[in-house]
C-alpha cells in the first residue's frame, strides 16, 4: 500500500471515529432526554390524580364507586397517557382505561397496601414496551400510569439511521479529500522517488531535482540534489585521479620494464653497470611506493574518521621539525610568533600537511642551507633556500601531480602539496605560495583560530568533502 492510500485511509478512519463519537453522544443525550420527558409526564399525571383521588371520595375497595377522574373528561384526555389503571387497598385492579392491562407486581401491591415512594419501571405487555409509574393514593390503593415507548423508539431508530448515513457520507468525503490531499502532498516525494530511480537505473548523477518548495519535502529534495552534486564531483575527481595516476605510473613502470629487460638480456653486465641499473630500479620502486602511498591517502581519505580537537600549532610544528631533523640530518629552524595558535581540527591531518611542507622544502633546498618553519598564530609558513617558484608555477604548485620543469628531476610524486591544500581547505583554511625577497620559496597554509568561525561545513562537522 502506497503512502497516498495510507494517508487517505488514515483520514477516513479519523473522520469515522470523530463522527461516530459525536453521533454516539448525541444519540445518548437524545435517548436520555426522551426518557426524562416520559418520566416527568408520568410523575406530573400521577401527582394530579393523587391530589383528587379516592381519599376525597372514600375507599375504592368494594365501594363500587367510579374511580377518580374516570368520569367525564378522563385522564387520557388530560395527560395524554396511554393507560391508567387503579388498584384497591388490597392491590387488586378495580379499573383500567387504555389499550392494555398493566401487570401488577408485588411492589405495586405493597404500595397500594401501605404506601411509599412512587415506583418507576419498564415492562413489556404483548409486543409493546411501557414505562410505568405506580403512585400510592391517600387513604389506600394506588394508581398506575403508563406510556407506550414505541414513539420514542421510532425517534431513536430514525436517529440511528440518519447518523449511520451521516457517518458513511462523512467517511466517503474524508477518504476522497484525503486522497486528493495525499496526492498533492506526495507529489514532490513521487518526483524525488522518480529521480532516485533514474539515478539507480542509469547511474547518471545529473538528474534534475525540483527543490523549490520550502517545506520538509523541499528541504529533502534540496539535500538530495546537494548529495547528487557532491557525488558527481567526487566521481569526476576519482576519474581525474585515475587518469592522472595512470599517466604518472606509466613513466616509472616503463623505466622498470626497460631495466628488467636489460638485466634479462645481458646477464654478463659489468658490476658497475649492474649496480647502476639496480640502484635505478631501487629508486623507481621507492618512488612508486611513495606515489602509491600518496594515492591511497587521497583516495581513501582516512583522515575523515579522525575526531576534531583543539590543537596547539607550535607544539605540532615542534614535533614535525624534530622528526625532520632526525630523518634528514638537515637544520630545521622553528620560529613561533606571539598570539593565539590554537585551532580546531584533525591533528594527524594537520601534522601530515606540515610534514609535507617541510619535506618539500628539504627537497628543494641545497644540503648546506636550513629550512625555516614559522608559526604565526594559525598560519604555517615554510621557507626554503632553493631557486624559488617560477611565476607560471605559483598558482599550480598545489595541483595534483603537477611538477614544474625545475622539479621534474627531483624525487617525488607531485601529490604532497595537493594533500596540503586538501587538509587546509577541509578545515576552512587556504594555502599560499610565493617567493621570498631574499631567495627561496615560502609555502604554507592558514587556518581559522578556534575562536573564529570556520568557513567550511567540513570544519564544523568533523567530516571532510571527498576529494580523491
Amino acid at each position: 500500500m502506497n503512502l497516498r492510500a495510507r494517508l487517505a485511509i488514515g483520514l477516513a478512519v479519523l473522520a469515522a471515529a470523530a463522527v461516530t463519537t459525536a453521533a454516539a453522544f448525541a444519540y445518548a443525550a437524545t435517548a436520555g432526554r426522551l426518557a426524562a420527558e416520559v418520566d416527568q409526564s408520568l410523575e406530573q399525571g400521577a401527582a394530579r390524580l393523587a391530589s383528587g383521588g379516592p381519599g376525597a371520595m372514600g375507599p375504592l375497595a368494594g365501594s363500587g364507586s367510579t374511580p377518580p377522574m374516570m368520569a367525564g373528561h378522563g385522564p387520557l384526555g388530560i395527560f395524554g397517557l396511554v393507560v391508567v389503571q387503579y388498584l384497591d387497598a388490597a392491590g387488586h385492579v378495580v379499573a383500567t382505561q387504555g389499550q392494555a392491562s398493566l401487570p401488577v407486581e408485588a411492589h405495586d401491591r405493597a404500595l397500594a397496601r401501605s404506601g411509599g415512594s412512587p415506583w418507576l419501571h419498564t415492562a413489556t405487555v404483548g409486543a409493546l414496551t411501557y414505562r410505568i409509574l405506580t403512585q400510592p393514593l391517600a387513604g389506600g390503593g394506588a394508581v398506575q400510569l403508563a406510556r407506550d415507548e414505541s414513539e420514542n423508539q421510532a425517534v431513536l431508530g430514525s436517529l440511528r439511521w440518519r447518523f449511520g448515513l451521516l457517518d458513511a457520507a462523512v467517511v466517503a468525503m474524508a477518504a476522497a479529500a484525503g486522497w486528493i490531499f495525499a496526492r498533492r502532498l506526495t507529489r514532490p516525494l513521487r518526483r524525488l522517488a522518480a529521480a532516485a530511480g533514474e539515478v539507480a537505473a542509469t547511474g547518471r548523477l545529473d538528474v534534475a531535482v525540483d527543490a523549490q518548495a520550502r517545506d520538509e519535502t523541499g528541504r529533502l529534495a534540496g539535500a538530495f540534489a546537494t548529495m547528487l552534486s557532491a557525488l558527481s564531483r567526487s566521481r569526476d575527481q576519482q576519474q581525474q585521479l585515475a587518469e592522472d595516476a595512470a599517466h604518472e605510473l606509466r613513466t616509472p613502470l616503463t623505466s622498470l620494464r626497460a631495466n628488467i629487460d636489460l638485466l634479462r638480456r645481458h646477464r654478463d653486465l659489468p658490476d658497475p653497470t649492474r649496480e647502476r641499473v639496480l640502484a635505478d630500479l631501487d629508486g623507481e620502486l621507492r618512488g612508486l611506493t611513495g606515489l602509491v602511498d600518496e594515492l591511497v591517502e587521497l583516495a581513501a581519505d582516512r583522515r575523515a574518521e579522525e575526531p576534531m580537537r583543539s590543537i596547539a600549532l607550535e607544539r605540532l610544528a615542534a614535533r614535525v621539525a624534530e622528526r625532520a631533523r632526525s630523518r634528514t640530518g638537515r637544520e630545521i629552524t622553528l620560529t613561533v610568533a606571539e598570539g593565539p595558535s590554537v585551532v580546531l581540527g584533525q591533528e594527524q591531518a594537520i601534522e601530515r600537511a606540515v610534514a609535507n611542507l617541510v619535506d618539500n622544502a628539504v627537497k628543494f633546498s641545497p644540503p648546506s642551507t636550513p629550512v625555516h618553519l614559522a608559526v604565526k598564530g594559525a598560519r604555517i609558513e615554510v621557507r626554503d633556500h632553493g631557486a624559488g617558484i617560477a611565476a607560471a608555477d605559483v598558482t599550480r604548485v598545489f595541483d595534483r601531480f603537477y611538477r614544474s620543469a625545475a622539479a621534474r628531476s627531483q624525487p617525488g610524486s607531485g601529490l604532497g602539496l595537493a594533500i596540503v591544500r586538501h587538509v587546509a581547505e577541509s578545515h576552512g583554511g587556504h594555502v599560499f605560495a610565493d617567493n621570498h625577497p631574499e631567495g627561496g620559496a615560502v609555502v604554507g597554509f592558514e587556518l581559522p583560530t578556534e575562536t573564529s568561525p570556520p568557513t567550511s561545513l567540513s570544519a564544523r562537522t568533523g567530516s571532510q568533502d571527498p576529494e580523491p
